[in-house]
Order: structure tokens, then sequence, then C-alpha cells
């Protein structure tokens, strides 16, 4: 296979990074990558284009923008930081970035960012923090705007629900371009790993009809069944959610992206190098499906 084009630079991490353990995960995740034994000859290394305001208002309430670009309002952490204001252009731009390349190129690409799916149209409060502007619609609605794409899957597999993602989807004039499948409305911590495998059934089955020309995929490490959040699955079950999107993707012939979303374990040190680990495995899947 290409080589896996992954879209990351500093410039996404704010030096706020200690509000939440999932922040610091680009920057770790990029390092890992470059020393990997197997994947670091098997990925190449692209620059995000920051999106504008004008993106930005595409999918959220004009207030609510300048609000939180200004320090006005707090951003998805809760803090009134610039440090977490200038990430946002590039934060989101990492996600439109990698979604273009694979909507051009028809090859997997990944967007080392994360903390989308809560940010509503006019503000996450209700619906969950960690999140300040929806990237995934953002680049969603850039790629139909600009770039000549139809149609827009979302297939969320973070443990939560994407009710930012719906709560936008219920907002803007969404002319069949969009469809949002998020796994956390569906499967909560009573459920088993085996129905939320399951249900890559019905994913696909939905995908062969609405026949999207990309799916933006969210391959949420905090559905892992140690997660202080939530969780129900396994490791192994984890790599094999991954397969079974990247099989599917492949099967379609739909250009396929995906993002960190969750995952916020800590290591007994402290640090995050198991989550890593989750989410270098969805790299291997991809490797694995796509070589």
């Amino acid at each position: 296979m290409n080589k896996i084009k992954v879209v990351y630079s500093p410039k996404v991490v704010s030096e706020d990074h200690n509000v939440s353990p999932s922040a610091i995960k680009p920057k770790l995740l990029a390092e890992h990558l470059q020393v990997h034994a197997t994947l670091k000859d098997a990925v190449e290394f692209v620059e995000p284009v920051a999106v504008s305001r004008t993106d930005i208002i595409r999918c959220h309430d004009e207030q609510f923008v300048d609000d939180v670009l200004s320090l006005k309002r707090p951003n998805g952490f809760g803090t009134k930081s610039q440090s977490v204001v200038d990430s946002l252009p590039w934060t989101n731009g990492a996600m439109y970035t990698a979604a273009k390349l694979a909507y051009q190129t028809k090859n997997p690409t990944c967007a080392i960012v994360a903390g989308f799916h809560h940010a509503g149209y006019s503000g996450f409060e209700k619906l969950g923090y960690f999140c300040t502007f929806n990237g995934l619609m953002i680049a969603a609605t850039k790629l139909v705007e600009e770039d000549g794409c139809k149609r827009v899957s979302i297939v969320d597999c973070d443990m939560h629900w994407g009710n930012g993602t719906d709560d936008i989807l219920g907002k803007i004039d969404n002319k069949g371009h969009y469809t949002n499948i998020s796994f956390g409305k569906y499967f909560g911590t009573m459920s088993s790993g085996e129905n939320y495998l399951l249900y890559f059934n019905s994913v696909k089955t939905q995908l062969q009809w609405f026949k999207p020309d990309i799916i933006i995929y969210q391959s949420g490490a905090d559905v892992h069944e140690n997660d202080p959040f939530g969780g129900i699955l396994t490791e192994a079950e984890m790599y094999e959610r991954d397969i079974r999107m990247f099989t599917i993707a492949k099967e379609l012939k739909i250009p396929i992206t995906w993002t960190l979303a969750g995952g916020y374990q800590r290591d007994r040190d402290g640090g995050c190098s198991y989550v890593l680990k989750l989410h270098t495995n969805t790299f291997e899947a991809c490797q694995k499906v796509y070589g």
C-alpha cells in the first residue's frame, strides 16, 4: 500500500494540554510513530492547513464562535485560554486536510487530533466537554462546499454519543449530504463487545444505501474496557473493530480518514503509553487491510 498520510503539526497542541489526559496525545503519538519499528516507514507526515472563521461558522452559531475566539466564552476545556484558541484552526484544519487527502487520493489517511463530536451548533455545555468546535462537521461541510464532494458519512466509534454532530445536523441545511453513525448512542457500559462488533453489519448496510464519497472515522480509544470514562471492548476487540471498519471501506471502495477521538487511561507513572498502543493498533489494522 502507499504510505499512510498522517496530518499533524505541533500547532494542534495547546500549552494547556494538562486539562485533559487526551489533549497531549497528538504530540506523543506523532513522536511514537516516528520511532515505531514497523510503522515509521509506513507513514508520511503532512502539515495541516488551518481552517478559517468562515469554515467554522458553516457549522456553528456565529456569536458562539466569535465569543470563544475572543475569550469572552470558555472553550471546551472550560478555560479562557489563548493557547487553546490558537490551536483551534489547526486541530480542525488537520481533520479537513486529512479528509481532503483521502477524498482526492482514495487512500486512507489519519488526522492526529481529537476533541470534536460534543461540540454542537451553539455550544457544548449540555453536550459534553473536551470539544470546542466540531472538526468532523467542519471538514464534511468544507468538502461539500469547496471540493465537489456530494455525501459524507461520519462513523463515530468513540464510547460516547456524537451528540454535538447530531445537534449540528439538526440545525444546518443538510440536503442529504451528511450522515452520522454514532456507536455511543446505542452501546453503553452494559452492552457486550460481541453486539458492538455485530453492529458493523448494519454500518455496512447503511453505507451501501447512502453511498458516501468519504468516511470520516472516529476511532475512539475510550471504548476500551479499562477507560475511566466507560468502555466495553478488550484490546483484541478494538483491533477487530478497526479491521471491520477498514474492510468495509475497502470493499465498498469508499475513501476513509480517521481521527483519534477519546482515550483517557493513565499508566501507573501518569503517562499514557497504553492509550498510544491502542491508537497504534488502528494504524496496524489499516496496514493489514490495505497492505
